[in-house]
């Protein structure tokens, strides 16, 4: 952050502290603030340089000043009140997503006004930062969503000076299907990618959601994510088809035969009259470690508890 703009970030500060707005000048102190070359304006008979101003947030305070609109024209006054002089303006004030990964919001950062190269973030840190936004305003089941999906991006031709961006997010399968089913889920995520995804210079042409490949993840400690790498390493294809609070259902294919796996927190016996499709339930809690997965592993593709497939 350059000089001019830690200047600017304290003496907006000290302006809402002395209005009174103690909380909203303690979200100005631990912003990161980014001050964008000027543009000229005529106003009447003077002509000024108007500045648009980025202020880069942590996922909680993001979160927080969306929900109220009022404390964001608050502050916007703020800056106004402390950048108008005879020959400058606030042109515009942006909200920025601090991306986790980096510490920093994912725009330019300008020293003394002047501008120096971006470092441009992976699509993880957005990834990480649209998930956590969800997490702080209690979305929990989109964040998980995104914790499990893939995030990319590609510049697309625009006729301004501004780049602009798509973003594809590629969701587990059964997550893909629920986003589209649940009405607003979709939506909800959209929204965080395309909040996360914003920077100063750069515009979001588009945020689409997508099905991606299921992956076993390398460090989840859960039932499903356990039970799924253990399926793949006797040589199972696992996907997910399904998920809801209580019950995941996972389709795995081994040596020619199509199953699907029922994990519940409270198990039931069940039966299937279909003669091709192998239905089992499986109480999580039988699921607690690798070494319990990798023995029901074993018995679902075939292998028995020694290795040999048991006879039906």
């Amino acid at each position: 952050m350059s000089q001019a703009a830690a200047a600017l970030r304290a003496a907006v500060a000290a302006l809402l502290a002395a209005q009174g707005e103690i909380e909203l000048a303690d979200v100005v102190r631990d912003a990161d603030v980014e001050v964008l070359p000027p543009e000229t304006w005529t106003l009447g008979p003077r002509t000024v340089q108007a500045h648009r101003v980025a202020i880069a947030l942590d996922a909680a305070a993001f979160a927080g000043l969306g929900a109220a609109p009022e404390r964001i024209a608050r502050l916007r006054a703020a800056f106004e009140a402390a950048m108008r002089s005879p020959e400058t303006e606030l042109a515009d004030l942006a909200l920025l997503l601090r991306l986790p990964a980096l510490g920093v919001a994912w725009g330019h950062a300008y020293r003394d006004s002047s501008p120096r190269e971006a470092e441009h973030p992976s699509e993880a840190a957005v990834l990480g930062g649209a998930s956590a936004l969800l997490a702080a305003k209690g979305d929990h089941e989109a964040a998980a969503m995104l914790a499990r999906a893939e995030l990319e991006s590609a510049e697309v031709p625009g006729s301004g000076r501004e780049l602009l961006r798509r973003w594809v997010a590629r969701l587990d399968p059964a997550d893909l299907a629920r986003a589209q089913r649940q009405m607003g889920l979709g939506d909800r995520i959209r929204g965080a990618l395309r909040d996360a995804a914003t920077r100063a210079t750069e515009v979001v042409a588009s945020v689409e959601l997508a099905a991606g490949l299921a992956q076993p993840a390398d460090t989840g400690r859960d039932p499903e994510s356990l039970l799924t790498r253990a399926l793949v390493a006797h040589g199972a294809a696992v996907v997910a088809v399904s998920r809801t609070t209580s019950v995941t259902v996972l389709a795995w294919v081994c040596s020619g035969e199509l199953g699907l796996i029922e994990l519940t927190a409270a198990p039931r016996a069940t039966s299937s009259g279909e003669t091709r499709v192998r239905r089992v339930v499986v109480d999580s809690g039988a699921v607690a470690d690798d070494e319990a997965a990798d023995r029901l592993g074993a018995v679902l593709c075939g292998e028995g508890a020694e290795g040999k497939r048991p006879h039906r």
